[in-house]
């Protein structure tokens, strides 16, 4: 007999699947219903920042083995519920596979609260079956031959530590991704793998998945394990410990350098590798301590010469080799000689969290790239004859290009016009938004902060800041206390060359500028991880959902690497050619920025030449954004992308009338679609150069030829129509100061009716209730705003 539920909501049938795994001897509070695991992807809107559907399986299945310990529950299996006829019951295990597949579950479910298909990870089979699983089967199924003896629950189910809190105070749990890598992690050192791999993108949470790794590890053994955490960067060594403090506290000790006070009392250990490893004249600290003192070893940023036959790091992991080796990175398997090494070392990482699968998630920021190419970089510097550069030094007669710009020849004039660029930019977004630039070395940093302070658009001492190895002690004051600060506002610019490229934590880093080389996918991975952290912050300021990449050295290839995962949403190519710029740059009134000249000077002696005396132009600028397939739609093709997308969705000119006459919430979500497709309508009028036109009429326009007219000349119809006078003067009053809004900003202001009443042209007229009460009531004076668009659609 065919099961018919078409009477049935879909509240009913998630309770009839909840009433099958109940039966089934699943626990209520092993069954999370509509549990948010990720909350969407961000999108750039016209007016701020919206997110996509947030990731909600229907039902997650979580186990939980009853022994004498103190256990928390993991997640086993989802289940997808649908409102669909028996023979269409498999309808929700594609949906199911996929959240199972991220969170790393070997099982997925689909039923319509009669009938039940299953999909296991293990066999790779899908079937029909007569009902689910009880917990005790689906665990016993998960542990495929190598069964978890009974000595391993306590570990593999050992709760998480919930001292680590968040800004506004609530726990921090562990998300579901880093659940995953810490399971799988737990995994296989229980099944006793000694070598492990976790990969997971810049800024998604590293420090803390190790914090809770250690913690699973540490706290159920009687006798606690030592745990040696390995950096080769001493914020990133502190970062660790901070994160640690807290859970461990007096169990923690540093191993320092030259080793002063060797401590062997302690459980948890961090070290700089450069502290420990063997040197020209002495013999590393790390031989103090026993070959078998240790029993884990976490390495963090292990793709930086830790599984390298050569390097320091390899004689200290081969001398703890008893010990399991943690291996951490951000950087997926590559074509580099050290990722390999690291890969041939720890094997196939157990777990991988990705940068796409970050921004989609909505866990990581979606970003847009502006590339630029000036004259120069393009046609390469010659001497002239006998030429010497600035302070009287020689210049070898031969062509210099653009990986030897700021490495053996400085060009000052080109270091201020990517300066001027720079400076430009933050004028045109938020001076106030902060911003890394990457130089070749530490000279380099130092002529880019002279370029950038020469111009910069806020007066303030510390408006651009230098953070290089040079200024040590200054470095993590400056970093920590200022710059990585989301509530601090200075300094809003900080040039540097490598040190923070990796493992720097800045939450509201919004530009990232590149003028430097870069050696491969790995460096440039890294350096655009820099800016992928999300900040959710009531002060505006501090909020960060989107960033930017300005590329001054021809590094936006690597987008177009296959190893590489999460490109840009938008994209911008600029090329100037000597002579006038095909682009017209906005500049301060106050203040022009010079497209060329001399406007640095140094404060230390160079050791390579400096050449000035000429301009740097522009020659190369190209803008694109991605449409929902994450293919390129360049500007110049935005109008034919356009009229595709258009035609596609309305065959009909009058389809696409209906919908813009429709409710305000069907213009919402249409424009949420047109984003998706990559059409911005604000981008979209100012390309077409129909700014004064609405956006909506310039998609009709664009579709289907229509002609257009200003707003103002329909605001000016609409005015001596007769469909007004039949409102108080008072109500026609609010609804032609409301059609002037429109004629100035656009269909914006028209989307919320509710808020028009509190902008300030209408409230200095009454206040909203009263406003309201000359329509009637805020029914009719939503309706009189419904009306007012149809007569601008007309």
């Amino acid at each position: 007999m065919i099961y018919l539920n078409d009477k049935k909501t879909e509240s009913e049938i998630d309770s009839e699947v909840r009433d099958l795994l109940i039966e089934r001897k699943w626990a209520k509070n092993h069954i999370k219903q509509q549990q948010q695991i990720a909350p969407g992807r961000i999108y750039k809107g016209e007016d701020g920042y919206e997110t996509g559907p947030a990731l909600i399986p229907d039902f997650i299945l979580f186990y939980q083995p009853d022994i004498n310990e103190p256990t928390e529950p993991r997640p086993i299996a989802i289940v997808e519920s649908k409102k669909v006829p028996d023979a269409q019951a498999a309808a929700g295990i594609q949906q199911g596979k996929l959240y199972a597949e991220i969170m790393g579950l070997k099982f997925a479910y689909s039923s319509n609260g009669s009938k039940i298909v299953e999909y296991d990870f293990i066999t790779d089979e899908q079937k029909e079956v007569d009902k689910f699983p009880t917990p005790d089967e689906l665990w016993e199924r998960s542990q495929q031959k190598n069964k978890f003896s009974l000595d391993d629950l306590p570990m593999i189910f050992a709760p998480y530590n919930r001292e680590i809190k968040n800004a506004d105070l609530s726990i921090r749990r562990p998300r579901y991704y880093q659940v995953a890598a810490i399971e799988a992690t737990i995994d296989v050192i229980v099944k006793n793998q000694k070598r492990v791999l976790i990969t997971m993108a810049t800024g998604t949470g590293k420090t803390f998945v190790a914090m809770q790794l250690a913690w699973k590890l540490w706290k159920p053994k009687k006798t606690k394990p030592r745990i040696l955490y390995l950096v080769d960067r001493i914020f990133l060594q502190e970062q660790a410990e901070e994160t640690f403090e807290k859970p461990f506290a007096k169990a923690m000790s540093r191993i320092k350098e030259k080793g002063v006070g060797i401590v062997k009392s302690k459980d948890i250990y961090f070290s700089l590798y450069q502290g420990i490893s063997d040197r020209k004249q002495a013999e590393g600290i790390y031989k103090k301590y026993s070959s078998d003192f240790f029993d884990y070893i976490i390495i963090d940023e292990c793709h930086r010469g830790s599984a390298n036959d050569e390097g320091s790091w390899r004689a200290i992991l081969d001398h703890f080799e008893s010990a399991v080796h943690i291996g951490m990175t951000a950087t997926p398997k590559a074509k580099d000689k050290a990722n390999i090494n690291t890969y041939r070392y720890f094997g196939v990482p157990v777990y991988t969290y990705t940068l796409k699968q970050g921004i989609d998630d909505g866990y990581l920021s979606p970003y847009s790239v502006i590339e630029v190419k000036s004259d120069v970089d393009i046609s390469g510097w010659r001497p002239k004859p006998g030429q010497k550069g600035k302070y009287g030094q020689e210049i070898e007669d031969k062509e210099y290009t653009l990986k030897q710009f700021d490495r053996i020849i400085t060009l000052e004039p080109r270091v201020q016009f990517v300066a001027a660029h720079l400076v430009n930019h933050l004028k045109e977004t938020n001076p106030y938004d902060k911003t890394i630039v990457f130089c070749q070395d530490q000279q380099h940093a130092l002529d880019m902060m002279t370029a950038i302070n020469a111009l910069k658009p806020i007066r303030h001492p510390n408006y651009c800041a230098r953070i290089v190895a040079e200024e040590r002690e200054s470095v993590r004051k400056l970093l920590k206390a200022q710059f990585s600060d989301p509530e601090s506002k200075y300094p809003v610019v900080v040039t540097t060359s490598r040190l923070l490229s990796t493992g720097v934590d800045i939450p509201t880093l919004k530009n990232i500028v590149i003028d430097k080389s870069m050696k491969d996918i790995v460096d440039f991975k890294q350096t655009v991880g820099r800016g992928t952290r999300v900040n959710h912050s009531e002060n505006p300021f501090a909020e960060k959902y989107w960033f930017t990449i300005i590329d001054h050295r021809d590094t936006a290839k690597n987008f177009s690497d296959p190893e590489f995962d999460g490109v840009p949403d938008v994209k911008i190519i600029e090329t100037w050619a000597k002579g006038k710029a095909k682009k017209t740059k906005k500049v301060n009134k106050n203040k022009k920025i010079p497209e060329g000249g001399t406007i640095l000077t140094r404060p230390i002696a160079q050791t390579r030449p400096v050449v000035t005396g000429f301009s740097v132009k522009t020659a190369l600028k190209k803008h694109y954004v991605l449409d929902s397939k994450g293919d390129k739609i360049y500007m110049d093709e935005l109008e034919d992308h356009t009229k595709k997308v258009i035609r596609k969705l309305f065959p009909s000119k009058m389809q696409l009338w209906k919908l813009i006459r429709e409710k305000p919430e069907k213009r919402v979500d249409f424009k949420k679609q047109l984003q998706k497709e990559g059409i911005d309508l604000k981008l979209l009028q100012k390309i077409t150069e129909n700014t004064d036109k609405d956006a909506f009429d310039i998609l009709v326009h664009v579709a289907y030829g229509d002609a257009i007219i200003p707003r103002k000349e329909k605001v000016g119809q609409i005015k001596q129509s007769i469909s007004l006078k039949r409102y108080t003067p008072f109500a026609r009053n609010i609804l032609e100061i409301i059609l002037d809004l429109y004629a100035e900003r656009g269909y914006d202001q028209l989307e919320e009716p509710k808020e028009l009443l509190y902008m300030p042209q209408i409230k200095k007229i009454g206040m909203p209730n009263e406003i309201v009460k000359e329509f009637g009531n805020i029914k009719d004076y939503e309706n009189a705003i419904h009306e007012i668009i149809k007569l601008i659609h007309k």
